[in-house]
C-alpha cells in the first residue's frame, strides 16, 4: 500500500550524504543502488533495482557489495535497510549477504506490517 512505500525522491538522492551507483551491462544501465549516510552514524540502503532483463546475472549481489564497500569507505560500522514483506527476492538477497532482521530505525513507523528492517555490521 502507498502508506508503506518509503521511497525517496530524486532530489534527496542527489544530496551530498548520498552515494549512488549504477550497473552497466554491455553499455546499458541495468541496475542501481544507493546509500544515505545518516548523521555519520550508519548508512541506509536506498533504491536497489535490477532491470528484469538483467536478472540472474548477479547484479543485485554486486550492487549490495558495492554499497557495503561505500559504507566502509565512509568509516561507518552499520548498514541498515527497510524493505517489504512482499519482496521475497530482496529478502533472500539481503539474508544471503549477511543482513539480519532488526527493529525499526530512523523515522520509519514501528507498526507497519509490510516493513522488514535489516542491518549488517561491516
Amino acid at each position: 500500500p502507498a502508506e508503506s512505500n518509503h521511497l525517496v525522491d530524486i532530489e534527496t538522492l542527489a544530496q551530498p550524504n548520498v552515494r549512488f551507483f549504477a550497473a552497466l551491462v554491455d553499455g546499458e544501465y541495468c541496475g542501481c543502488g544507493a546509500i544515505m549516510i545518516r548523521a555519520g552514524e550508519y548508512a541506509e540502503v536506498k533504491r536497489i533495482f535490477v532491470s528484469p532483463r538483467a536478472r540472474n546475472l548477479g547484479l543485485g549481489r554486486k550492487i549490495v557489495t558495492t554499497l557495503i564497500e561505500a559504507a566502509r569507505a565512509e568509516r561507518l560500522l552499520t548498514l541498515m535497510l527497510e524493505t517489504g514483506t512482499l519482496q521475497p527476492e530482496a529478502l533472500a538477497l539481503f539474508e544471503a549477504m549477511g543482513f539480519v532482521r532488526c527493529d525499526s530505525f530512523g523515522d520509519y513507523p514501528v507498526d507497519d506490517p509490510y516493513s522488514v528492517f535489516m542491518e549488517i555490521h561491516i
